[in-house]
This record gives C-alpha cells, sequence and structure tokens, in this order.
C-alpha cells in the first residue's frame, strides 16, 4: 500500500506540472482537456464506467477509451494523465451555510468557499439567507468573484418563527444574481431551531411522544410545530404560485408530518415538479416514510458523526432507535433522497463529501468526531447504512436534482458542464475498510482547475 501511495504521489508531480499548462492555455472557447489512463465514473449507472473523457471549454464533449479520446486531441488540448485515478461529477452539498454562516465556522467567506472546494465540492445550497445575508452574499460574489456554485435558499420565516414575509419575491425564482450565485428557492421553519438561548424546537406527534425517554419528554414533549397543516399549505400556496422551491426545516416527526400533510394538500393529487423538499429528517415514524415517494417529496438528510447519533438517541426509549436517521430507510422508499452537511452546525467534518461517504457506507470515519467526549463512540448502526454506490449518487445524482441542476451537472455526459472531482482513487473499486484512504486531488469548474492538492 505505502508503495503505491507513493507511487501516486510521484504521479501526481507530473500531472501538477500538466495541470500548470492547462491553467495558462485554457482561455480560449476552443480549448480542450483530455483526461485519460484512469476510471471515469459518470454516474450515469451502477457499471457505467470509462478510461478517458474530453472536455472543451466548459463542457464534456466526449467519454470513451483511451485510444477513442487521445486521438480527438489537437494544438489547443491539454492532457492530464491521471495514473490510474478516478474522476467523478464534482460533489454537491444541498443544505449547507457555507457563505451565509461562514463566520460562525470560524471561517471567512473565502476561507470556507476553498475548504468546500478542497473537498471536492462544485455546488452547494446556501440554506438561510435573509435580505442582509443576500445583499453580503451578492457583494463578495461580484468583488472577489465566486468559484464554487451557490444556491440561496431566502428566508420566509426564521429560526425564531418571526415572519419576514414576501421579499423574496424581488428576485426571480432560479435566477442568476451574480456569477455562480442562484436564487434556489424559499425556505421555511416548520418548527423553531436554533434561536438565542433556546433549545431545538424539535415536535413529536402525539402518537411519537410515547417513544421518547424520560429526557426526550423533559426536552422536548410539549414542543409543537409552528404552523398547523392548513396554514402552511397557504404559506406553501404563495410560494409554489411564484415559481420557487420550498425547502422546510424540519428535524421532528412533528416538524416532518405537518410538512408532508401541508405538501399533500398543496399538491392535491398532482405531481411534486417544483421538487419541494424537507430538510433534515432526523425523526420520521413509519407514517411518515410510507409518504415520501407517493408525494414525490424530496429530501436531504445531514450525515453525521456517531456521537452524534448517540446524543440523540438519548431522547428514545431503545426500541424507537430506529426512527433516528433513517439515511438507509428514506432511500428505500424510492424517493429522491441527498446527503447533505448542515454545515457548520454539526460539526465541521460534516462538509466533507467523503466524511459522508463514509459514515453512509461504513457508519465511522477517520476523520476527528467532534463530539465524541473522551471515548469514541461505537460505528453506526448497519441498518442505517447505504451501499458505496447509493451514498454517492446521494452527493452527486440526487443531490443535483434537489437544486434544480441534474440537467446540468451530477452526471458526467456529454452537454453537461464539466464541473468534476478527481479521487485517489476509485471507492466503488476498494475494500470499504479503505475508503478512509481517498484523498481528493483535484476540483474542477467549468472545465478549470478550481482546487488542487500541492504536489
Amino acid at each position: 500500500m505505502r508503495a503505491n501511495r507513493t507511487a501516486l504521489r510521484s504521479g501526481l508531480m507530473l500531472v501538477g506540472v500538466v495541470i500548470s499548462c492547462w491553467v495558462a492555455v485554457a482561455t480560449g472557447p476552443e480549448s480542450s482537456l483530455i483526461f485519460h489512463d484512469g476510471t471515469i465514473v459518470s454516474m450515469t449507472s451502477s457499471d457505467a464506467s470509462f478510461s478517458a473523457m474530453l472536455v472543451r471549454g466548459s463542457r464534456i464533449e466526449r467519454l470513451g477509451t483511451d485510444r477513442e479520446i487521445l486521438d480527438l486531441a489537437d494544438a489547443n488540448t491539454t492532457i492530464i494523465d491521471l495514473d490510474g485515478r478516478a474522476v467523478y461529477p464534482g460533489f454537491i452539498d444541498p443544505h449547507t451555510h457555507l457563505l451565509g454562516h461562514a463566520r460562525l465556522g470560524g471561517l471567512s467567506m473565502a476561507e470556507a468557499e476553498r475548504t468546500a472546494l478542497s473537498y471536492g465540492l462544485t455546488h452547494v445550497a446556501d440554506m438561510h439567507i435573509a435580505s442582509g445575508d443576500l445583499a453580503s452574499l451578492r457583494t463578495y460574489a461580484d468583488g472577489h468573484g465566486l468559484t464554487i456554485r451557490v444556491s440561496m435558499y431566502l428566508v420566509y420565516n426564521d429560526a425564531c418563527g418571526a415572519v419576514h414575509g414576501m421579499w423574496y419575491e424581488r428576485f426571480p425564482a432560479g435566477g442568476e444574481i451574480a456569477p455562480r450565485l442562484y436564487v434556489g428557492g424559499v425556505k421555511v421553519f416548520s418548527e423553531n431551531s436554533a434561536c438565542g438561548d433556546r433549545p431545538l424546537g424539535i415536535s413529536f406527534t402525539d402518537s411519537m411522544r410515547s417513544s421518547l425517554s424520560e429526557r426526550g419528554r423533559e426536552k422536548y414533549g410539549q414542543t409543537d410545530p409552528l404552523f398547523t397543516a392548513e396554514a402552511m399549505a397557504r404559506v406553501f400556496e404563495r410560494i409554489d404560485r411564484a415559481g420557487y422551491q420550498i425547502a422546510v426545516h424540519a428535524i421532528g416527526d412533528g416538524g416532518v408530518s405537518v410538512t408532508l400533510d401541508a405538501l399533500e394538500i398543496l399538491l392535491d393529487g398532482g405531481d411534486n415538479e417544483r421538487r419541494h423538499m424537507l430538510l433534515h429528517n432526523w425523526f420520521v415514524s413509519d407514517q411518515s416514510l410510507a409518504r415520501y415517494a407517493g408525494l414525490g417529496a424530496c429530501a436531504s438528510i445531514e450525515v453525521v458523526s456517531p456521537c452524534y447519533v448517540r446524543s440523540f438517541e438519548e431522547l428514545l426509549v431503545p426500541d424507537s432507535y430506529r426512527i433516528l436517521f433513517r439515511y438507509a430507510d428514506l432511500v428505500a422508499t424510492g424517493a429522491h433522497i441527498a446527503a447533505s452537511s448542515d454545515w457548520p452546525w454539526v460539526g465541521s467534518p460534516s462538509l466533507a463529501p467523503l466524511f459522508k461517504l463514509s459514515m453512509l457506507a461504513r457508519g465511522e470515519s477517520e476523520m476527528e468526531d467532534v463530539f465524541a467526549a473522551g471515548e469514541p463512540c461505537d460505528a453506526i448502526d448497519r441498518s442505517k447504512r447505504v451501499s458505496v454506490w447509493e451514498a454517492l449518487r446521494m452527493m452527486t445524482v440526487e443531490a443535483a436534482y434537489l437544486l434544480h441542476t441534474d440537467d446540468r451537472s451530477g452526471t458526467l455526459e456529454p452537454g453537461k458542464r464539466a464541473d468534476l472531482v478527481v479521487l485517489s482513487a476509485d471507492p466503488l473499486r476498494m475494500p470499504l475498510s479503505d475508503l478512509g484512504s481517498i484523498d481528493v486531488e483535484m476540483t474542477i469548474i467549468d472545465g478549470r482547475i478550481a482546487w488542487q492538492r500541492d504536489p
């Protein structure tokens, strides 16, 4: 293994020279880039992989064998020998607070952006943007120049439940208000969240309160959602009619249930064409679980550390642990389920897709568990884990679907954006125990190097 890693590092030094040339020459519309001698995983199906790919300008042009693709090189082509590395669609995180709350993570906007790029992220949703936040992000994007893509979700109400109203209607749904800064949709809180010194407003239905432990009943047993289903549906109707996607903060079973009820009223038997989604989905009853696919409800769920899971299991009686962080159960419904981070609120490692991959597939990660108090916690239960393929889909294909960019990203196909990540090894072709050894080598956006490891 050590010899292989040394060879990879030696190969990277050569690749670094090529990359320097690429940065210099990729300035004209006819510039092209060829990756070869690697594994190009398109994510279109579990067995779709290629050894080479041609990128022309900002778009993917063709995938194929080394010979097929190398024969397309011309004087304006830069060739990168992957030396066995893997190329995947750039990772997408559909629930962060990357720029809006960067300071809470101890970073400037520029530092937060660079951190995300170093993790292989090419597109994130910034999920709590008030009018002042929007002005700051717009100033940053216009002045600094965004590299990563950011979809903003403008708040209807906030974590304390205060209604901000319809101010979001000044900004067109899906509009690009600065380079790579988009209006993704509108955020609605079904429950209180981090509001001053108040605890999280996790709410439970009457039927689920019997699943709470004594500590859970003391802390959350009397917490109710902010809306009735009918009142929430009226809020949804105006947002939907104006053309926006709705993203709903719903942690507890009460928040999840009332949101699904309101969505059912809104859709009235029709399709969820705007891809309205639930955020968090930490506590999901069996009754609610069965409704996601039928309603076409989309969901993003944070991937958290073992100790974080344990801290919330304390709110439940042991027989009810299964309702918490139901990654595998949600995926099995056939609904559109994506993996997210909610960075910086559930710990700094959560932003890293390779951390999420290891947690989802193995139940543990080599990255530090910042919620450990002394001894590390046992791995997340096997019943909550998904396959490597499913985990990768949750961070590419499904995340792109949630952000309405699946026609432009999420898979590697001709005509799609050249938003890519180069990994030191292919997670689909290695033992689960080795997932923690994978490094992000390069992040590419619009066919340009956005970040690379130092050779």
